[in-house]
């Protein structure tokens, strides 16, 4: 994660959740950092919104039956 910030804290954190680079408050400067790998893909990542969506549907086929 790379958070910039124009008078805050800036930082480049990696996928460990370690401290790569740091800018503290109120500092002018920069960092040269090479942008950390990343880590494996998440659940949600290689899933997406369809086991949400089946969920749903799942959950309002109750209702559905119950309507006929």
């Amino acid at each position: 994660m790379v958070r910039v910030a124009n008078n805050g804290i800036s930082a480049v954190i990696d996928a460990t959740g370690q401290v790569r680079a740091r800018i503290n408050l109120d500092t002018i400067g920069y960092a040269d950092v090479a942008l950390p790998a990343p880590g494996e893909p998440t659940p949600y990542s290689r899933a997406g919104d369809w086991p949400l969506v089946a969920l749903l549907l799942l959950g309002a086929l109750p209702v559905v039956l119950r309507l006929r």
